[in-house]
Protein backbone atom coordinates (compact mmCIF):
# COMPACT_ATOMS: atom_id res chain seq x y z
CA UNK A 1 0.00 0.00 0.00
CA UNK A 2 1.23 3.50 -0.85
CA UNK A 3 2.72 5.75 1.79
CA UNK A 4 1.31 8.82 -0.01
CA UNK A 5 -1.62 10.64 1.58
CA UNK A 6 -3.91 12.05 -1.15
CA UNK A 7 -5.79 14.27 1.32
CA UNK A 8 -2.76 16.24 2.52
CA UNK A 9 -0.64 15.95 -0.63
CA UNK A 10 2.23 14.42 1.29
CA UNK A 11 3.42 11.26 2.95
CA UNK A 12 1.41 9.58 5.64
CA UNK A 13 2.30 10.42 9.21
CA UNK A 14 5.44 8.67 10.36
CA UNK A 15 6.98 8.49 6.86
CA UNK A 16 9.61 11.22 6.50
CA UNK A 17 10.01 10.63 2.75
CA UNK A 18 13.36 10.85 1.02
CA UNK A 19 16.18 11.97 3.33
CA UNK A 20 17.61 15.43 2.69
CA UNK A 21 20.57 15.22 0.33
CA UNK A 22 19.69 11.74 -0.91
CA UNK A 23 20.37 11.27 -4.62
CA UNK A 24 17.57 9.85 -6.76
CA UNK A 25 18.19 6.95 -9.12
CA UNK A 26 17.83 9.24 -12.15
CA UNK A 27 20.38 11.70 -10.76
CA UNK A 28 22.77 8.87 -9.91
CA UNK A 29 22.59 7.55 -13.47
CA UNK A 30 23.13 11.03 -14.96
CA UNK A 31 26.12 11.52 -12.66
CA UNK A 32 27.61 8.22 -13.88
CA UNK A 33 27.09 9.22 -17.52
CA UNK A 34 28.66 12.61 -16.81
CA UNK A 35 31.68 10.97 -15.16
CA UNK A 36 32.15 8.71 -18.19
CA UNK A 37 31.97 11.66 -20.62
CA UNK A 38 34.48 13.62 -18.53
CA UNK A 39 36.99 10.75 -18.51
CA UNK A 40 36.78 8.16 -21.29
CA UNK A 41 34.38 10.06 -23.52
CA UNK A 42 36.50 13.21 -23.68
CA UNK A 43 39.59 11.20 -24.63
CA UNK A 44 37.73 9.56 -27.53
CA UNK A 45 36.34 12.95 -28.60
CA UNK A 46 39.81 14.52 -28.52
CA UNK A 47 41.21 11.72 -30.66
CA UNK A 48 38.39 12.13 -33.18
CA UNK A 49 38.89 15.91 -33.27
CA UNK A 50 42.60 15.49 -33.95
CA UNK A 51 41.85 13.03 -36.75
CA UNK A 52 39.36 15.51 -38.23
CA UNK A 53 41.90 18.30 -37.90
CA UNK A 54 44.25 16.42 -40.23
CA UNK A 55 41.64 15.04 -42.67
CA UNK A 56 38.85 17.63 -42.82
CA UNK A 57 39.73 21.07 -41.48
CA UNK A 58 36.28 22.53 -42.23
CA UNK A 59 34.47 19.85 -40.24
CA UNK A 60 37.03 20.16 -37.43
CA UNK A 61 36.46 23.91 -37.17
CA UNK A 62 32.67 23.45 -37.14
CA UNK A 63 32.86 20.88 -34.32
CA UNK A 64 35.46 22.85 -32.38
CA UNK A 65 33.39 26.04 -32.59
CA UNK A 66 30.27 24.18 -31.42
CA UNK A 67 32.18 22.76 -28.46
CA UNK A 68 33.58 26.16 -27.47
CA UNK A 69 30.09 27.44 -26.64
CA UNK A 70 30.06 25.12 -23.62
CA UNK A 71 33.14 26.83 -22.24
CA UNK A 72 32.83 30.40 -23.52
CA UNK A 73 29.32 31.51 -24.50
CA UNK A 74 28.90 33.58 -27.65
CA UNK A 75 28.44 37.27 -27.12
CA UNK A 76 25.19 38.55 -28.52
CA UNK A 77 25.31 41.24 -31.15
CA UNK A 78 24.22 44.65 -29.98
CA UNK A 79 23.45 47.78 -31.87
CA UNK A 80 24.46 51.15 -30.57
CA UNK A 81 22.36 54.15 -31.39
CA UNK A 82 22.88 57.63 -30.15
CA UNK A 83 25.15 60.57 -30.54
CA UNK A 84 28.76 59.56 -30.79
CA UNK A 85 31.37 62.23 -30.16
CA UNK A 86 34.42 61.80 -32.29
CA UNK A 87 36.57 64.10 -30.20
CA UNK A 88 37.15 63.84 -26.46
CA UNK A 89 35.39 66.31 -24.21
CA UNK A 90 38.41 67.89 -22.58
CA UNK A 91 38.26 71.30 -20.98
CA UNK A 92 41.66 72.33 -19.55
CA UNK A 93 40.04 75.06 -17.47
CA UNK A 94 38.55 72.36 -15.22
CA UNK A 95 42.03 71.26 -14.04
CA UNK A 96 44.64 72.85 -11.83
CA UNK A 97 48.09 73.71 -13.17
CA UNK A 98 49.52 70.84 -11.15
CA UNK A 99 47.07 68.35 -12.69
CA UNK A 100 47.83 69.64 -16.19
CA UNK A 101 51.57 69.28 -15.60
CA UNK A 102 51.05 65.73 -14.39
CA UNK A 103 48.95 64.95 -17.47
CA UNK A 104 51.61 66.44 -19.73
CA UNK A 105 54.28 64.26 -18.09
CA UNK A 106 52.17 61.12 -18.53
CA UNK A 107 51.43 61.89 -22.18
CA UNK A 108 55.09 62.58 -22.99
CA UNK A 109 56.19 59.09 -21.90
Amino acid sequence: MSEYNKDTGGFKEGNPGKPKGAVSEKTRIWNEISDWFKSEGIEAYQEELMRMREENTGEFLKRFEAMLEYFQPKLSRTEFSGNVKTEPDFDPSKYTDKELEQLERLLSK
